[in-house]
């Protein structure tokens, strides 16, 4: 029962630090000389998608995967015009599925096509991923799609989320799922 609190706690404590760097990325005054290209960056986004096997678990009579399916397609439609779209499908390692993509048509296909591959989770590995990608074009936003399976968030460090160039973070809200597997609902930005 102690582990198990601890790893809670430990989780609580990985979104809490993800969220205050959310805020700080926020807080950020744009200089005015840089509008275009802040432009640009708020149209890129990299979807990072938990493809792992805890979400084939039925959650409200159907697979969390296939909430995911929709909440990540909700997030391509949302995007704003002229958005470009990345790919990342995480489990025990990291996927590029396709980068840089401004067919949304094509995006959405990508998300359908995703299925579990029964392995465990490594979110540490596609956040590292998805940095890699908001780096190379010097910022964008994050739409994180997960159930946040508490073993599989172990290896996020603050180091690894500090610098991530960021406009904005997208976490699923809490749903029923009890833990260790902490839900999946609608992205919501911070």
């Amino acid at each position: 029962e102690s582990s198990q609190r601890l790893r809670e706690f430990l989780l609580l404590l990985i979104r809490t630090l993800v969220l205050l760097l959310a805020a700080l990325a926020f807080a950020r005054p744009a200089p005015s000389g840089q509008a275009v290209r802040q432009e640009a960056v708020r149209r890129y986004q990299v979807i990072l998608f938990d493809r792992s096997l805890s979400m084939e678990v039925m959650a409200g009579g159907r697979p969390r995967l296939a909430q995911a399916r929709e909440l990540a397609e909700g997030a391509v439609r949302s995007a704003p015009d002229g958005a470009r779209f990345t790919l990342i499908a995480v489990d025990d390692q990291a996927e590029v599925i396709g980068a840089d993509e401004a067919d949304r048509g094509k995006v959405i296909s990508w998300i359908r096509g995703l299925e579990s591959r029964g392995r465990g989770t490594d979110l540490a590995a596609g956040l590292a991923a998805a940095r890699n990608e908001l780096l190379q074009r010097h910022g964008g936003r994050l739409a994180l799609v997960t159930d946040w399976q508490a073993s599989g968030a172990g290896g996020i460090t603050p180091a690894l989320l500090a610098d991530l160039p960021i406009e904005a973070v997208y976490f699923p809200e809490l749903t029923e799922l009890t833990p260790p597997n902490l839900g999946i609902g609608r992205l919501i930005p911070l």
